[in-house]
């Protein structure tokens, strides 16, 4: 199946800002470990202004309890396509298909997707699953239990 274009995680812009992306958080990690707020206030404002999102503190606070912060700087990189919504049926097949190809990725296959991000050491493939596909699957997904609680 042909995906249309605005859906297709835009490899090469990550590839741009993850050197930026990486620095930062780093910075974060400095200013964190000195107790200077107002510095990782100013480092998240610079990060949000790169990747066009919105993130804090806590979502940087997070990443040290589950993944590298070469994983983090690519996940932070990668921009769902909101403008993209809806998605057909058939565009939800496929990235459902690409999570399951991607589950199964080994070293050949992430250096296919981008030599410059895995000789970095950035696990390719769960980043694009959690960051990327997930994400489009869970804001394209209309139907939630009643009997949950989202807070």
């Amino acid at each position: 199946m042909k995906f249309r274009k605005e859906l297709e995680p835009n490899i090469e812009k990550s590839e741009q800002l993850f050197p930026k992306v990486l620095d930062l958080l780093s910075k974060f990690d400095e200013a964190f470990d000195d107790f200077n707020v107002k510095k990782m206030d100013d480092i998240i404002d610079q990060i949000n202004l790169l990747i066009d999102k919105e993130i804090d503190k806590e979502d940087i606070y997070e990443y040290w309890g589950y993944t590298s912060a070469e994983d983090l700087a690519f996940g932070l990189t990668l921009t769902v396509p909101r403008h993209a919504f809806p998605i057909t049926e058939e565009e939800l097949s496929e990235i459902k298909n690409r999570i399951q190809i991607l589950l199964d990725a080994d070293e050949n296959m992430e250096k296919s997707i981008s030599t410059f991000l895995f000789e970095k050491e950035v696990s390719v493939a769960r980043v694009l699953i959690e960051d990327y596909y997930d994400l489009i699957i869970n804001h394209n997904n209309t139907t939630r239990p009643d009997n949950i609680i989202y807070l």
